[in-house]
């Protein structure tokens, strides 16, 4: 597992969200580039399992990644969904690479988090594949 795996896998999944519209004032958002490029990052990364202590869930809660629509309204992607296989060797990725760098697992979520921005940044405007 490569920090290109991880990067790729989350990346698929959060596209796969979309559209998404703002509940509170309507907005749409067509793909996971529009949504990074109008919206503004809410706070850090949320990992509910790792806030449970929880390495290898079985019933994973999932990470949540929180965004601002231009109305001022929260918006979210998240993990839920994602098979178990993947979020059990996302968690021991993001450990073990934590181990390896010398940061905490929070700081190796938000350069995932950060990576994963800038690609959707750098997808053509029609979106990925086209």
């Amino acid at each position: 597992m490569t920090e290109e795996d991880i990067i790729r896998r989350n990346y698929e999944h959060f596209s796969s969200q979309f559209p998404k519209t703002c509940h509170a004032c309507g907005r749409s958002y067509a793909t996971l580039r529009d949504y990074v490029l109008m919206t503004s990052a809410d706070g850090p990364l949320i990992p509910y399992d790792l806030e449970l202590r929880e390495w290898q869930p079985t019933d994973p809660v999932g990470t949540m990644a929180l965004a601002k629509c231009a109305c001022g309204s929260s918006m979210a992607v998240t993990t839920q969904g994602q098979p178990l296989s993947q979020i059990q060797e996302t968690l021991d990725w993001m450990r073990l690479e934590s181990k390896k760098r010398g940061v905490s697992v929070r700081q190796i979520f938000a350069d995932v988090r950060s990576k994963i921005r800038e690609r959707a940044m750098a997808e053509p405007i029609d979106g990925p594949g086209e």
